[in-house]
């Protein structure tokens, strides 16, 4: 749906490929994501760190095998403030290092 991280990545040139949600913060399952093949996949933190879950899935996700996966400051990205300035560097810079590998 219409959310802020979408803004962001919509101003940074990527897209959600959720966005036709209706909810503005869907719950989706790894069988939507692998579905979808998302190019670039930004994840918490948290989700991060869990290493076991993205060796499982590495193999059916581009994304992951290019290593187009990276953490974002939940502060930064889920509400606008002015530190969501950072967060809107932080994801343009990624899809610029993406787009330059094409």
């Amino acid at each position: 749906g219409k959310n802020w991280p979408s803004e962001v990545f919509t101003f940074c040139g990527g897209e959600n490929i959720f966005a036709a949600s209706s909810a503005p913060y869907p719950q989706v399952s790894i069988e939507q994501v692998i579905t979808r093949q998302p190019e670039v996949i930004f994840t918490s933190r948290h989700a991060m760190s869990n290493d076991g879950m993205w060796a499982e899935w590495s193999n059916e996700l581009l994304a992951l095998k290019n290593k187009h996966i990276w953490s974002l400051n939940s502060d930064w990205i889920n509400r606008p403030t002015p530190r969501t300035l950072n967060a809107i560097k932080e994801v343009c810079e990624h899809f610029k290092s993406v787009r330059q590998k094409r």
